[in-house]
């Protein structure tokens, strides 16, 4: 019988990424369990369709990555994305890439910059990126200039600058983990790890996004190779032309300061797991420790 009161419909945190990026690893640690199914693959990922798992009022989503190795898995990855997005109502959207000797691939940047042409309600700062597996020399970069973390992030937002976000968390390797699968992985261990919980605690901090099931377009996987055309053709311009380099680091660098001091829109608490529990991801590893804001710590690699 119904009782008049509205059911409250949980928040969903969603981690976007491609193959051996490590998103799968990361939720298992976040959710403390090996739910998301992960670990050392070659080339192409695990993750074959959308996972989840609520914990308390939080749904987390695992989905598979657009680009994948095996082109046959691109049609099905988009459209897994796509009916995740799908579902409504309030998000926390993370996409997680990878550091390739201090750049981020192509790849990921395609795949980030298609999600947010199919969902433009999310916006300017209400999301989230996780540079992961972070090589030792991306780690020790200093915060801004020629050389820095500020300038490895203005190649993510070669081809939209309109839709930049000061939401950055740079993870190192963390060689212990490397080549754990899902059922392997000490979860116990790793949370206990203080680079783990600066990640736990970037999570809570990422800003909720509401999206409108109507506004949502669905990805068209044919696209992905034309998307990474483009993006490859705006980074070289970004590199060949410094004059729009330097705008591209101050447009960030205010980004970042603007959300200096404020307070997060619809922050929530990522559910902490009870019990010693063993979980993985779908990378050979696993990075660690940073902090929002091109904050970051400089762990062993």
């Amino acid at each position: 019988m119904f009782t008049g009161r509205a059911v409250a419909m949980p928040t969903r945190c969603i981690f976007i990424g491609n193959p051996g990026n490590g998103k799968s690893t990361l939720l298992s640690i976040l959710c403390n369990t090996p739910h998301f199914k992960g670990g050392y693959s070659v080339g192409t990922g695990l993750t074959t369709e959308l996972a989840e798992l609520t914990i308390g009022d939080i749904t987390y989503m695992d989905i598979p990555g657009l680009y994948d190795i095996d082109p046959t898995k691109h049609a099905n990855a988009s459209a897994e994305i796509s009916k995740a997005l799908k579902r409504g109502g309030e998000y926390k959207v993370i996409f997680v890439v990878g550091d390739q000797n201090g750049r981020v691939l192509t790849e990921d940047v395609a795949t980030m910059n298609m999600v947010l042409a199919a969902a433009p309600e999310i916006t300017m700062n209400n999301f989230g990126i996780i540079v992961n597996m972070a090589c030792k020399k991306t780690m020790t970069l200093p915060q801004i200039g020629n050389d820095s973390q500020l300038a490895f992030t203005t190649s993510l937002f070669c081809k939209r600058p309109d839709v930049s976000t000061a939401h950055i968390l740079f993870l190192p390797v963390i060689a212990d983990m490397e080549g754990a699968s899902s059922e392997a992985m000490n979860l116990a261990a790793a949370r206990g790890l203080s680079e783990i919980q600066n990640f736990m605690n970037f999570v809570t901090k990422i800003p909720s996004v509401t999206l409108t099931i109507e506004k949502v377009s669905d990805i068209n996987h044919t696209e992905v190779d034309a998307y990474i055309a483009e993006v490859s053709k705006s980074a070289k311009e970004l590199d060949n032309n410094e004059a729009m380099k330097e705008t591209f680091k101050k447009q960030i660098a205010a980004n970042n300061n603007a959300l200096i001091g404020t307070v997060a829109n619809a922050e929530r608490v990522a559910p902490v797991g009870e019990g010693l529990a063993a979980g993985g991801g779908d990378s050979v590893r696993l990075g660690a420790a940073g902090s929002a804001g091109l904050s970051h710590s400089c762990g062993t690699c």
